[in-house]
């Protein structure tokens, strides 16, 4: 009886998403990287010129990511490392004090900048402006092995900012990018997302970085939780909630 209890327990939950509210998030996703790419226009070939005149080297960098059901897609980015930043093969994970990122490459990463040739990415389907961050398989992988139910995350389209992209880093750990994404998939709607998206549009304008140490997140996370301590005893089998 306790194999049985414990077997159901573990199952993982589902984040169901009515029909009506993926429709109009496509829909949005198509009509802003649209707009997107006009406006900033300028800030892409900006960039592109400061990548190119910078070394001499490749102006975008792709990789292979996963999105929603585990499907790949090749993404696109501005290059923020030297060009021999893995001539070995070896997926690595950024740090803090990377000597393979370029002087250029650390301050468009601080602004997220180094994203935006993603929209091409949105319009064509792959991924949404609003949703958990995209992995790499290998990655991916290596996360698993310690904690499985991140593939959890895989459950809707991956995107361009969210809860992970705003209150995290690039060194948040996976155990604190899913439960950043948790939150997401319990509060996701139409007007969530055009929150996160306004917040994403300060830290390109502002700077206005949050973090997972920061009171905001804090202040998020005790509203639905009671404490930080509270989200990480739970871990991630915290139930999803439909929209």
């Amino acid at each position: 009886m306790e194999e049985t209890r414990k077997e159901v327990h573990d199952q993982p939950h589902r984040c169901k998403l009515n029909r009506r509210y993926i429709f109009i998030k496509r829909i949005a996703d198509i009509v802003i990287s649209l707009i997107g790419l006009v406006l900033l226009f300028p800030l892409l070939a900006a960039t592109a010129a400061a990548v190119k005149l910078y070394d001499g080297g490749n102006v975008l960098y792709s990789q292979i990511r996963l999105t929603q059901d585990g499907k790949q897609f090749r993404i696109y980015k501005f290059r923020s490392m030297k060009m021999d930043s893995e001539k070995d093969g070896v997926a690595r994970l950024a740090t803090k004090c990377d000597d393979r990122i370029t002087p250029i490459g650390k301050i468009i990463r601080d602004r997220h900048i180094d994203e935006l040739p993603q929209l091409f990415n949105i319009l064509r389907g792959d991924m949404s402006m609003v949703g958990p961050r995209p992995e790499r398989p290998e990655i991916m992988e290596l996360y698993m092995r310690e904690l499985p139910e991140f593939e959890q995350r895989l459950q809707v389209k991956a995107g361009l900012t969210g809860y992970a992209q705003i209150y995290g880093t690039y060194y948040s750990t996976p155990r604190e990018k899913l439960q950043m994404d948790m939150i997401y998939f319990e509060k996701a709607s139409i007007s969530e997302d055009f929150r996160l998206l306004l917040a994403t549009v300060r830290i390109l304008l502002f700077g206005e970085k949050t973090d997972i140490s920061s009171n905001k997140f804090h202040f998020v996370v005790k509203s639905r939780y009671g404490s930080l301590e509270n989200m990480r005893s739970e871990g991630i089998r915290v139930k999803y909630k439909s929209t």
